[in-house]
């Protein structure tokens, strides 16, 4: 049985489901705003803005660079979710193909929730970081023979985003721990890891005026990224169930010391940024799973895993879990319009407002204009017209009405039109008539749109 599951009939069978499956739910996934904003930067922004964008958002830009050529030459948006479902169909191929896992192991990979959806349909950097991160580990059992290849995809892996700069930093003084009296034999490769680790860190290297995220430590975000990460739930992770998965690889790779070190600095490293910075969801939660799975693929190039047949029973009931929760995402998204941006973008086209003014009150409020290439908004917050986001003028104290009155002070005297993704204050509605609002019955409340008139006094 298991040589027919790992038969090359059934390994591209399945490759080719899980590409046709992908492909068909990134075609009706419509963009949320941080997708939306990394194509219209692309599409928009001189070299200065790209460069500044990096430092103010906290993202190194090999994601961007991938998509630049396609936004520049005038493509849809649908080539940014080509790009991504790329990366991650090569990350699906890499673990399709790995011996590290048993088969019934590999077959289920490709459908869980993060593969199939968060790091797939969703356009994202993360789908960068799996590929590049599923490639060290492949490469980890021949870092002697090929060290210099293994060096480059450490280097790129520190561009993709500030967990892949943190994840390649431990992976780096691993391998410069195990080579510690060959230094020079390794030189080449050394070079090249730290010159990617310095060009990362030169991209994000903080600026005034860039993001900050006001939070303290939350123990509760840790219990949501585990749980997220293992038993993925549309309505209740599970805890406890996750804890002993993660504790249950940890032991598993405990053989030698390289794997584990990897896994806990890894995941150390992952829980501080969730519990200090950011935890951003799901999104992130997945890269504890992706780093368990990193963990025990270098593991494997080591000679083994202790408990390996009760382990990947256990994985594969967290895989089986996650499938069925992709399930769920995966009729959603194609029942329901994830986003009102494209209705919005529809109805501008339908009434000929392409080149209309149109004021938007915040600064992230694009995600219509992926749609519009000729169509601009005007940002309170940044006193000017743009498609992306501009971090230096994010002002925390501007509140809808403010942003309103601003805007009407701007084009006082002219025709405009108001696009928010709230209802206007009960305090101006009577200075605004409601043209459309967009249906959203799936994805973030973020996404509805309303669009209005001013009311002439």
């Amino acid at each position: 049985m298991g040589r027919v599951l790992e038969s090359r009939v059934v390994l591209g069978a399945v490759f080719v489901a899980y590409a046709a499956l992908t492909l068909w739910v990134a075609l009706h996934h419509e963009p949320w705003l941080d997708e939306a904003d990394s194509w219209l930067l692309m599409r928009d922004a001189d070299a200065p803005a790209i460069l500044r964008y990096a430092s103010y958002g906290g993202t190194p830009l090999l994601f961007h660079a991938l998509i630049w050529p396609f936004a520049r030459a005038g493509f849809p948006y649908v080539a940014q979710q080509l790009v991504a479902l790329a990366c991650a169909w090569g990350a699906v191929w890499l673990v399709l193909h790995a011996r590290a896992f048993p088969a019934p192991v590999r077959l289920l990979f490709p459908f869980s929730f993060f593969p199939s959806y968060t790091y797939s349909v969703l356009a994202r950097p993360y789908a960068l970081f799996m590929l590049l991160l599923f490639a060290m580990a492949a490469l980890w059992r021949r870092r002697e023979e090929r060290p210099l290849r293994l060096a480059v995809v450490i280097a790129l892996l520190a561009n993709v985003n500030v967990h892949g700069l943190l994840v390649a930093a431990i992976a780096g003084l691993l391998l410069l721990a195990e080579r510690r009296s060959e230094v020079r034999r390794y030189a080449r490769a050394t070079a090249v890891m730290v010159a990617g680790g310095l060009l990362a860190v030169a991209q994000v290297w903080p600026r005034a005026g860039g993001q900050v995220v006001e939070r303290s430590a939350d123990l509760a975000t840790f219990r949501y990224a585990l749980a997220e990460a293992f038993f993925p739930d549309m309505r209740l992770p599970l805890f406890w169930p996750a804890v002993f998965v993660f504790v249950l690889i940890a032991f598993a790779v405990s053989r030698r010391a390289v794997p584990l070190a990897f896994l806990l600095l890894s995941a150390a490293a992952m829980a501080g940024l969730f519990l200090f910075v950011w935890m951003g969801g799901p999104r992130h939660a997945g890269l504890l799973f992706l780093l368990a799975i990193g963990a025990l693929w270098i593991a494997d190039a080591y000679g083994g895993l202790r408990l390996r047949n009760i382990v990947m029973t256990a994985l594969g009931l967290s895989l089986l879990w996650a499938t069925v929760t992709a399930y769920d995402y995966w009729t959603e998204e194609v029942r329901f319009p994830f986003s009102g941006g494209r209705w919005m973008a529809g109805y501008i086209r339908e009434h000929g407002l392409e080149t209309a003014q149109i004021g938007a009150g915040m600064a992230l409020l694009n995600t219509p204009l992926v749609d519009l290439p000729r169509t601009r908004f005007w940002y309170p917050e940044r006193r000017d017209w743009g498609t992306y986001a501009t971090w230096g003028f994010l002002d925390r104290s501007m509140t809808d009405e403010k942003a309103i009155r601003i805007t009407q002070g701007h084009f006082r005297g002219q025709r405009w039109y108001l696009l928010s993704n709230r209802e206007v204050p009960g305090a101006l509605q009577g200075e605004f008539r409601l043209l459309a609002r967009s249906p959203l019955q799936w994805g973030h409340v973020d996404e509805r749109y309303w669009l209005y008139e001013p009311v002439a006094p």
